[in-house]
């Protein structure tokens, strides 16, 4: 729906609008496409992504061992999982 609102209120502007939403949403669509083929390659890391690591492998179709250092190890991984948690229950 927040999509239709927008897709209607670009329909009513002028060309040069419509134009920069169009290139803007391809390319987003893009961007979205590409990052599925990553996380199908396990490029994008299904548990351990951090800030650092995504940066790292943005927009690259195989993963380093230099690039792996940046994921989250197990243990910090624990330790997210159960300050989630007891962020929940507070």
């Amino acid at each position: 729906l927040p999509f239709a609102a927008f897709a209607e209120q670009i329909l009513h502007r002028n060309m040069i609008t419509k134009s920069i939403a169009c290139i803007i949403l391809l390319l987003l669509m893009s961007l979205n496409m590409f990052q599925s083929y990553q996380s199908y390659k396990n490029v994008i890391h299904w548990d351990g992504m951090t800030r650092a690591y995504y940066f790292r492998v943005f927009l690259k179709t195989k993963v380093t061992d230099e690039d792996r250092q940046y994921l989250m190890t197990v243990g910090e991984r624990f330790d997210e999982n159960k300050r989630r948690l007891d962020k929940i229950s507070q």
